[in-house]
Protein backbone atom coordinates (compact mmCIF):
# COMPACT_ATOMS: atom_id res chain seq x y z
CA UNK A 1 0.00 0.00 0.00
CA UNK A 2 2.93 2.30 0.63
CA UNK A 3 4.25 1.63 -2.48
CA UNK A 4 1.25 2.39 -4.06
CA UNK A 5 0.78 5.46 -2.79
CA UNK A 6 4.23 6.37 -3.49
CA UNK A 7 4.53 5.94 -6.83
CA UNK A 8 0.96 7.80 -7.00
CA UNK A 9 2.68 10.63 -5.55
CA UNK A 10 6.01 10.90 -7.91
CA UNK A 11 4.51 12.45 -10.96
CA UNK A 12 2.82 15.11 -8.40
CA UNK A 13 6.14 15.62 -6.90
CA UNK A 14 7.92 16.46 -10.42
CA UNK A 15 5.04 18.99 -11.38
CA UNK A 16 5.73 20.39 -8.26
CA UNK A 17 9.48 21.05 -8.43
CA UNK A 18 9.60 21.91 -11.87
CA UNK A 19 7.31 24.62 -11.22
CA UNK A 20 9.41 25.61 -8.10
CA UNK A 21 12.45 25.80 -10.79
CA UNK A 22 10.97 27.65 -13.45
CA UNK A 23 7.81 29.89 -11.39
CA UNK A 24 7.16 33.26 -12.51
CA UNK A 25 9.01 35.67 -10.73
CA UNK A 26 12.62 33.53 -10.58
CA UNK A 27 14.02 34.64 -13.92
CA UNK A 28 17.73 35.58 -14.52
CA UNK A 29 16.58 39.00 -16.43
CA UNK A 30 16.63 39.56 -19.78
CA UNK A 31 19.54 37.83 -21.74
CA UNK A 32 21.78 40.30 -23.41
CA UNK A 33 24.79 40.11 -26.08
CA UNK A 34 27.98 39.76 -24.14
CA UNK A 35 31.33 40.48 -25.04
CA UNK A 36 32.71 38.73 -23.02
CA UNK A 37 36.63 38.49 -22.20
CA UNK A 38 36.98 36.36 -25.56
CA UNK A 39 36.27 39.36 -27.98
CA UNK A 40 40.10 41.52 -28.49
CA UNK A 41 40.50 44.92 -28.63
CA UNK A 42 40.97 45.67 -33.02
CA UNK A 43 41.13 48.53 -34.88
CA UNK A 44 40.98 49.17 -38.52
CA UNK A 45 42.90 51.99 -40.66
CA UNK A 46 42.57 52.63 -44.95
CA UNK A 47 43.65 54.75 -46.96
CA UNK A 48 43.57 54.62 -51.21
CA UNK A 49 45.98 52.17 -51.31
CA UNK A 50 46.20 49.78 -48.07
CA UNK A 51 43.88 48.71 -45.29
CA UNK A 52 45.47 47.91 -42.06
CA UNK A 53 43.14 45.73 -39.48
CA UNK A 54 45.00 44.48 -35.91
CA UNK A 55 43.79 42.65 -32.85
CA UNK A 56 45.50 43.41 -29.87
CA UNK A 57 46.10 40.24 -27.56
CA UNK A 58 48.24 41.18 -24.57
CA UNK A 59 51.35 42.60 -25.31
CA UNK A 60 50.71 41.49 -28.91
CA UNK A 61 49.12 43.02 -31.72
CA UNK A 62 48.31 40.82 -34.85
CA UNK A 63 48.44 42.97 -38.09
CA UNK A 64 46.51 42.04 -41.63
CA UNK A 65 47.32 44.38 -44.73
CA UNK A 66 45.49 44.51 -47.92
CA UNK A 67 45.62 46.29 -50.67
CA UNK A 68 42.01 48.53 -50.35
CA UNK A 69 41.19 48.79 -54.08
CA UNK A 70 41.03 44.38 -54.62
CA UNK A 71 41.02 43.28 -51.03
CA UNK A 72 44.22 41.10 -51.53
CA UNK A 73 46.38 39.71 -48.60
CA UNK A 74 49.91 42.03 -48.71
CA UNK A 75 52.27 39.32 -47.42
CA UNK A 76 55.46 41.41 -47.78
CA UNK A 77 55.99 44.74 -46.04
CA UNK A 78 57.53 47.18 -43.91
CA UNK A 79 55.45 48.51 -41.02
CA UNK A 80 56.11 51.00 -38.64
CA UNK A 81 53.02 52.05 -35.86
CA UNK A 82 53.36 55.30 -33.55
CA UNK A 83 50.73 54.80 -30.63
CA UNK A 84 50.06 57.89 -28.67
CA UNK A 85 48.55 57.95 -25.55
CA UNK A 86 45.98 60.72 -24.27
CA UNK A 87 49.06 62.42 -22.15
CA UNK A 88 50.93 62.60 -25.41
CA UNK A 89 53.86 60.25 -25.18
CA UNK A 90 54.16 58.32 -27.77
CA UNK A 91 56.23 54.97 -28.93
CA UNK A 92 57.16 53.76 -32.34
CA UNK A 93 57.05 49.75 -32.73
CA UNK A 94 57.74 47.77 -35.94
CA UNK A 95 55.95 44.95 -37.39
CA UNK A 96 57.65 41.77 -38.43
CA UNK A 97 56.14 39.12 -40.78
CA UNK A 98 54.69 36.18 -39.24
CA UNK A 99 52.89 33.27 -40.42
CA UNK A 100 50.81 33.40 -43.93
CA UNK A 101 50.16 37.14 -44.21
CA UNK A 102 49.67 38.49 -41.00
CA UNK A 103 52.49 40.78 -38.91
CA UNK A 104 53.02 40.60 -35.27
CA UNK A 105 53.80 43.59 -32.77
CA UNK A 106 55.31 43.11 -29.87
CA UNK A 107 54.59 45.46 -27.56
CA UNK A 108 56.93 46.70 -25.03
CA UNK A 109 54.54 46.71 -22.23
CA UNK A 110 50.40 45.96 -21.90
CA UNK A 111 48.47 48.94 -22.65
CA UNK A 112 46.12 50.01 -19.84
CA UNK A 113 42.16 51.07 -20.47
CA UNK A 114 42.61 53.97 -22.97
CA UNK A 115 42.04 55.47 -25.90
CA UNK A 116 45.50 55.46 -28.25
CA UNK A 117 45.99 57.38 -31.27
CA UNK A 118 47.15 55.03 -34.19
CA UNK A 119 49.59 56.10 -36.63
CA UNK A 120 50.98 53.54 -39.21
CA UNK A 121 53.24 54.16 -42.24
CA UNK A 122 53.35 51.34 -44.49
CA UNK A 123 55.54 50.34 -47.24
CA UNK A 124 54.59 47.64 -49.75
CA UNK A 125 54.38 47.12 -53.14
CA UNK A 126 51.11 47.74 -55.44
CA UNK A 127 50.39 46.84 -59.14
CA UNK A 128 54.36 46.35 -58.77
CA UNK A 129 55.41 49.67 -57.54
CA UNK A 130 56.57 50.33 -54.00
CA UNK A 131 54.09 52.62 -52.32
CA UNK A 132 54.36 54.09 -49.09
CA UNK A 133 51.28 55.91 -47.10
CA UNK A 134 50.27 57.03 -43.85
CA UNK A 135 47.02 55.24 -41.70
CA UNK A 136 45.46 56.55 -38.87
CA UNK A 137 42.99 55.30 -36.50
CA UNK A 138 42.12 55.20 -32.95
CA UNK A 139 41.98 51.83 -30.27
CA UNK A 140 40.30 51.26 -27.56
CA UNK A 141 41.24 49.05 -24.96
CA UNK A 142 38.17 48.64 -22.39
CA UNK A 143 38.36 48.89 -19.00
CA UNK A 144 37.34 44.94 -17.59
CA UNK A 145 33.99 44.01 -17.08
CA UNK A 146 33.33 43.63 -13.43
CA UNK A 147 29.47 44.05 -13.44
CA UNK A 148 28.67 39.90 -13.97
CA UNK A 149 30.84 39.51 -11.37
CA UNK A 150 29.45 42.40 -8.94
CA UNK A 151 25.89 41.13 -10.37
CA UNK A 152 26.20 37.88 -8.78
CA UNK A 153 22.64 35.56 -8.48
CA UNK A 154 20.70 36.54 -5.51
CA UNK A 155 16.86 35.93 -4.46
CA UNK A 156 14.38 39.05 -3.79
CA UNK A 157 13.13 39.00 -0.33
CA UNK A 158 10.82 36.41 0.85
CA UNK A 159 11.99 34.50 -2.52
CA UNK A 160 12.94 30.63 -1.73
CA UNK A 161 15.57 29.34 -3.65
CA UNK A 162 14.16 26.79 -5.95
CA UNK A 163 15.68 24.02 -4.09
CA UNK A 164 14.09 24.88 -1.10
CA UNK A 165 10.91 25.27 -2.51
CA UNK A 166 11.10 22.26 -4.25
CA UNK A 167 12.63 20.18 -1.90
CA UNK A 168 9.83 21.43 0.98
CA UNK A 169 6.65 20.74 -1.60
CA UNK A 170 8.02 17.28 -1.89
CA UNK A 171 8.86 16.71 1.93
CA UNK A 172 5.35 18.25 2.67
CA UNK A 173 3.42 15.81 -0.31
CA UNK A 174 5.84 12.53 1.01
CA UNK A 175 4.53 13.22 4.88
CA UNK A 176 0.52 13.55 3.52
CA UNK A 177 1.31 10.37 1.67
CA UNK A 178 2.51 8.46 4.72
CA UNK A 179 0.15 10.08 7.40
CA UNK A 180 -2.37 9.13 4.55
CA UNK A 181 -1.43 5.68 4.84
CA UNK A 182 -0.98 5.08 8.44
CA UNK A 183 -4.89 6.41 9.20
CA UNK A 184 -6.08 4.04 6.53
CA UNK A 185 -3.87 1.24 8.14
CA UNK A 186 -5.05 1.97 11.38
CA UNK A 187 -8.81 1.91 10.01
CA UNK A 188 -8.14 -1.31 8.39
CA UNK A 189 -6.56 -2.99 11.27
CA UNK A 190 -9.29 -1.47 13.32
CA UNK A 191 -12.26 -3.11 11.47
CA UNK A 192 -10.03 -6.31 11.88
CA UNK A 193 -10.06 -6.82 15.37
Amino acid sequence: MINTVRRACAPLLFVLCGAALGGPGHDHGEDKPVAGPNVAPRFSAHSELFELTGVVGGRRITLYLDEYATNRPIGKAAIEIEIREADGAARKVRAVSSEGDTFVVELPVLLVPGAYALTAEVSAAVNGKEETDLLATTLEIPAPDTSAAEAGHHHGAGEWPAWLAGGSAGAVLLWLAMRFVRVRRGRHIGSAA
